[in-house]
């Protein structure tokens, strides 16, 4: 039979929009992966996890007894362990804003020697204390980071850590009671102040650059042991005076001092490391330049935050 052909396209769109709904209607058809479907009312529904995904199997039932079967799977690929690893050992910042550039093991098992940089290490602030030729010098404060970065070495498991870095740091001494810090010529001088004076205030500022050698031996997790030397690198000082008399007010700064240019200084940290912990340092040099100012020599404790 010959369809008259102005009937023939609307034919064509019938069987178009039917072949969906025949497909889904045929026993027991495997639906593609690319096709949505909603069900409802399912009579049974099977999960099955295999080992590159998913499948969930739909069945909905029919009147001639049969079974409308609706399999979808979704096929999960694993991440690239090659990559993980990667970023494992790419730039990585943690606090104290470690910068690892390390490995731990080797594919045979052996250890493997670590290598990190680290940044801003050994926050510390703490008292001054002047001796040997300390006269007419009080105690003060120092503050500074003793590694504002460093590279650290661990050669062998559960061994020492071994660093070296560059930090900077200030010191501060005060004079005594009824003294205060003058200049004659190059030599910073202590001098009495005179009758009438009041409200004294003098101070004297070294600041330096740390390049700190530092050795740590972990006791019990992370609880640690820290000792090394301090190079100190003396790149600027400066002395001030103020005081009153009467109605006025007198106030002077003494700067181009003779200061030693590098004074080392033995270090001891004991506490949490990459927490905080209490150091105790000893200064054997005195760091005014023989005949240029007061020869004495000083230690100092306080706190260490992240060393």
């Amino acid at each position: 039979m010959k369809l008259p052909t102005n009937i023939l396209p609307v034919v064509l769109l019938t069987v178009a929009a039917a072949l969906p709904s025949l497909r889904a209607q045929a026993s027991a058809p495997d639906m593609p992966t690319d096709t949505v479907k909603v069900i409802d009312k399912a009579d049974a529904i099977n999960i099955i996890r295999t080992e590159t995904g998913t499948v969930i199997e739909a069945f909905i039932g029919t009147d001639k007894a049969s079974w409308n079967k609706y399999r979808y799977e979704v096929t999960v690929e694993e991440r690239d362990s090659s990559t993980v690893e990667t970023i494992s050992e790419n730039s990585l910042i943690s606090l104290p804003f470690n910068i690892n550039r390390k490995k731990s093991k080797t594919t045979s098992g052996r250890w493997k020697a670590k290598r990190t940089i680290t940044a801003m290490r050994n926050l510390y602030w703490g008292r001054n204390f002047a001796y040997d030729g300390k006269s007419g010098i009080k105690n003060s404060f120092e503050i500074g980071i003793a590694e504002v970065i460093a590279v650290e070495f661990q050669p062998w498991r559960r061994g020492p850590l071994f660093r070296v870095g560059l930090g900077f740091g200030m010191k501060r001494w005060h004079t005594a009671d009824g003294l205060y810090f003058g200049k004659d010529g190059d030599c910073l001088t202590i001098v009495p102040a005179i009758t009438d004076a009041s409200n004294i205030k003098s101070k004297f500022d070294v600041w330096s650059f740390h390049v700190p050698l530092m050795v740590s031996q972990p006791i019990y997790k992370s609880f640690t042991f820290a000792a090394g030397v301090l190079l100190n690198f003396n790149t600027y000082s400066k002395a001030s005076t103020s005081f009153e008399t009467a109605d006025v007010r007198y106030s002077e700064t003494f700067k181009g001092l003779q200061q030693r240019l590098l004074t080392p200084e033995i270090i001891g940290i004991i506490g949490f490391r990459d927490a905080i912990g209490f150091y105790a340092k000893y200064n054997p040099v005195p760091v005014m330049r023989s005949q240029f100012g007061p020869s004495f020599k000083s230690w100092s404790m306080g706190v260490s935050i992240a060393f």
